[in-house]
């Protein structure tokens, strides 16, 4: 009993420790990208939209803030986390720190926003530049980003590390009591 008793510790503590290794060596960010409101419209937080009409897609540059080798040409990771309304399937592009999102027609209307997902093996992510192109990859419009609150890299690590914790309490009660 006192082996078993071991062992489960030893796992739980070797698999929480295995999760927060792997939450250390990547970051991610959830970034809401939205056009500004009606063509010509000037607002709080809206500068004047320079093209009418939807936009073809949207291109931009990751800043990433980790060290090592690679983190100057920092492999992303991009998925889409909400795509616009009655837009079609977009090819997502990227080669580098840069990244390209391009619907097959034009889609995204001034005051209409998209959720895309960031993440990368080199440290915290912020966006450099963003904007909303047209079928020539033209700039038309700058990007107004939100970053999106998720649960954070340590909630993950916490919970498993809670739930070594108690399964080690538990046990021992169980072999206290049968003692």
């Amino acid at each position: 009993m006192h082996t078993r008793l071991l062992s489960s510790a030893a796992l739980a503590a070797i698999l929480a420790a295995s999760v927060a290794s792997q939450a250390l060596a990547s970051d991610q960010l959830t970034l809401r990208l939205r056009r500004p409101g009606a063509f010509g419209a000037v607002g709080p937080g809206d500068s004047e939209v320079l093209g009418p009409g939807g936009a073809r897609g949207v291109q931009g540059e990751m800043r990433v803030s980790g060290e090592g080798p690679g983190a100057e040409s920092a492999y992303l990771t991009v998925t889409m986390a909400e795509n616009g309304p009655g837009c079609g399937t977009p090819v997502i592009n990227v080669p580098d720190s840069t990244f390209s999102v391009t619907w097959p027609a034009d889609c995204l209307e001034p005051g209409e926003a998209i959720t895309l997902n960031f993440s990368t093996a080199f440290g915290p992510l912020r966006l450099k530049r963003a904007y909303w192109t047209d079928a020539g990859g033209d700039s038309i419009d700058q990007v107004i980003a939100v970053e999106v609150p998720s649960t954070g890299r340590w909630s993950i690590p916490a919970l498993v590390s809670l739930l070594g914790a108690g399964g080690a309490i538990v046990l021992l009660r169980r072999r206290g009591s049968r003692a």
